[in-house]
Order: structure tokens, then sequence, then C-alpha cells
């Protein structure tokens, strides 16, 4: 199965949080729609919106269990994932799943 086939199952939709947004709003972001990950972007003035990383659920709980409730007003920027692994549509999910 091809990486496209799954996205059309799953829906296109890619939730996205920027840099300077508090943890508390990315975070009931996740709530609200449910998902585990938002895309974090940040806006470069002549190229549009950039992608610096990803903040998921996990990054969410090891903030809490590390900082208490004072994580929820830290920016996103500051507990995100940095490494973003990005694939094509046509790249088989085995593969990627490999990565």
């Amino acid at each position: 199965m091809k990486v496209g086939e799954l996205l059309r199952k799953k829906g296109t939709r890619i939730l996205t949080a920027r840099m300077e947004e508090s943890i508390e709003t990315a975070a009931r972001l996740l709530s609200k729609e449910n998902v585990g990950a938002l895309v974090v972007k940040d806006s470069v003035g002549t190229e549009g919106d950039t992608i610096v990383g990803m903040f998921s659920a996990r990054d969410l709980l090891h903030a809490v269990v590390e900082h208490g409730a004072e994580a929820l007003k830290k920016p996103v920027s500051q507990l995100m994932s940095r490494k973003v692994i990005s694939c094509h549509p046509n790249d088989d999910l085995k593969t990627v799943l490999e990565l």
C-alpha cells in the first residue's frame, strides 16, 4: 500500500500550530480534533509557511510531567519535536515505517 492510498482513506486534512502558540492552545486543538499530533509551522516573509517541527500528545504528556501546569503557558516551539521526516504519496508504507 502507498502513503497516498492511506491518506485518502484517513483524510488529507493537516492540522497545524504556529510555533509561538501556547501549549494549551495546541493541546485544545489536539483534543477537539481527536488527533495525536500537529505540524508546527513558522511564517517566513518571502517563503510563506515553513515546517519547523511536530507537536504530539506525547510531547504534551512529557511537558506536563516535567513542568506541571506551567507547561501549558510555554510556546509550542519550546517543547515540539524538531526532527521532521517526510515522505511522498507514492512511497510504500513499509518503507515509510522503516524510517
